[in-house]
């Protein structure tokens, strides 16, 4: 009998990080594209809100090779 994890499909590249928080380190305006880093890499990233460079982040999405991010609130938790 197959264990959950063997019968899940496989996520590998960008679309692995959705979920994965990271750290921006350029501001992000909305609709411009800055920068961040998660799980030790830089990439490309957009936000519907305005983040400040430094700020933690959830990537949300992924659009091309661009991720997209959302703030996480200072308490630990996504924002909602």
């Amino acid at each position: 009998m197959r264990s959950p994890a063997q019968r899940a499909p496989s996520v590998t590249g960008v679309e692995a990080l959705i979920g994965e928080r990271g750290r921006t380190l350029t501001p992000i305006a909305p609709g411009d594209v800055g920068q961040i880093g998660v799980h030790g890499e830089i990439r490309r990233a957009t936000s519907h809100d305005q983040i400040g460079a430094g700020a933690p982040v959830r990537v949300a999405g992924v659009n091309g090779l661009t991720v997209i991010v959302e703030p996480v609130r200072s308490n630990g938790g996504d924002r909602t």
